[in-house]
């Protein structure tokens, strides 16, 4: 941690509601050893709807900021998340590659009660693999 301490970090993570950008992240995830067992349900959303209702609300994030484990290389702090329109985007000769993105989460303040909105599919996922979408109604 930077200039906040472990209950700060706790407490502004659980201030909002985290999204993964990419699909290898959500991938990694539900197929950890932890969670390749059970059944998942992944929302995959409607980004640019979301940003355009919630953005006032709206904080990226460089880092994967629930993995907070003492031999995490990322220091964490008050300015791990930054509104999208302070968001720092490096200026880059190369587009970015896939696998190592400039932002890493998107996070909504408050939550996103209207989420039904925005989602395009419901997958269900065991074992890091989607066996089946859900009807979305």
């Amino acid at each position: 941690m930077t200039d906040l301490s472990v209950e700060q970090w706790l407490q502004k993570l659980n201030e909002r509601v985290v999204f993964f950008l990419q699909r290898g992240q959500v991938d990694g995830l539900v197929g950890a050893r932890r969670y390749r067992d059970t059944p998942s349900l992944v929302l995959v959303i409607d980004t640019a709807s979301l940003v355009a209702a919630h953005e006032e609300r709206i904080e990226l994030c460089r880092i994967n900021s629930g993995f907070a484990q003492r031999h995490s290389k990322s220091p964490r702090g008050s300015d791990s998340f930054v509104r999208v329109a302070d968001y720092p985007h490096p200026q880059r000769v190369e587009p970015v590659r896939a696998d190592r993105p400039d932002v890493k989460e998107l996070t909504v303040l408050g939550g996103v009660p209207d989420i039904a909105r925005f989602v395009t599919v419901v997958e269900r996922v065991v074992g890091g693999v989607v066996v089946g979408n859900l009807a979305i109604t």
